[in-house]
């Protein structure tokens, strides 16, 4: 009898093995652009899940691309065995980054396979073309709003995603559909029942950070269509209301009207800065 049940439970953990692998994608491959203008981008549009509120968690190119591969914000240190690639490959998923050289992967890599995971994104959108001076590392919507679209045809639902987003979140999610366990300290999140089709509690706000290592680094907070905008030390610094301000022309900081949304928005970002430990402790203590 002992014998019997054994083996019942051994045929069911390779039943169980069975299903995991067929429902892992055979490779995963991940794009990652300049900006937010590519034909890559153009190509994969059909047939995929697009996030149209995507941010980066930071516009520089190398902070940006190591927030993708980590899960991270840059502040972060990650040790290459917890990148994606990494956890991937050690879970027998090849994976395949292209960085920079977005073009070129449409001609060596095959961006609509069946059987492949494809994403493709961007460290940051165009220059800032509204605001005389404002560089590409800045705030504005301009640089900070990226595409985000992943393609796998049997997972992932096309849609249009009206939810917002950071490129923080690709590792997680990444992980989560190819069943690979997330790491305890990843500071995205896992979106992938939204691109699935199964749905759930849709992110309320997303962090970034920028003009890492100078004297005017900062620290965004958008939620809903508020977006605040912070010193590295956590003092409000601008505001802007998205959909009645899409251009981020009119400043709101220090409207006395405005005061009740900067309270709760810097309460937000200060709730952020504790779970991702973004100099301070979890307790609330600030780090230097």
């Amino acid at each position: 009898m002992e014998v019997s049940r054994r083996a019942l439970l051994q045929a069911a953990l390779a039943t169980a093995a069975a299903v995991a692998a067929e429902s892992r994608p055979e490779r995963v491959l991940l794009i990652i652009a300049d900006h937010g203008k590519s034909a890559a981008i153009d190509a994969l549009q059909e047939g995929s899940a697009a996030f149209e509120r995507a941010y980066t968690a930071c516009p520089q190119h190398h902070a940006s691309i190591g927030a993708i591969l980590s899960g991270r914000f840059p502040h972060a240190q990650t040790p290459p065995e917890a990148m994606l690639p990494s956890m991937l490959r050690a879970a027998g998923i090849p994976c395949d980054v292209i960085a920079r050289d977005a073009e070129s992967a449409m001609s060596r890599a095959p961006l609509t396979h069946p059987a492949a995971l494809t994403l493709i994104t961007a460290t940051c959108g165009a220059m800032p073309r509204t605001h005389p001076g404002a560089s590409q590392d800045s705030w504005y919507e301009e640089a900070v709003r990226v595409p985000l679209l992943m393609r796998w045809p049997e997972r992932i639902r096309p849609s249009k995603l009206d939810i917002l987003a950071s490129n923080v979140d690709i590792a997680p999610t990444v992980l989560a559909l190819c069943g690979v366990p997330l790491p305890a300290d990843v500071h995205g999140r896992d979106l992938s029942a939204f691109v699935t089709g199964d749905g759930g509690e849709r992110p309320e706000s997303i962090y970034g950070e920028g003009g890492l290592g100078t004297a005017w680094e900062w620290r965004m907070l958008v939620r809903g269509l508020d977006k605040a905008v912070f010193d590295v030390n956590g003092a409000l610094e601008h505001l802007y209301n998205l959909g009645q301000d899409p251009g981020e022309q009119r400043d709101l900081a220090g409207l006395p009207d405005q005061e009740r949304r900067v309270d709760e928005l810097s309460a937000v970002a200060q709730q952020m800065r504790r779970r991702i430990g973004d100099r301070m402790d979890p307790s609330g203590l600030r780090r230097r």
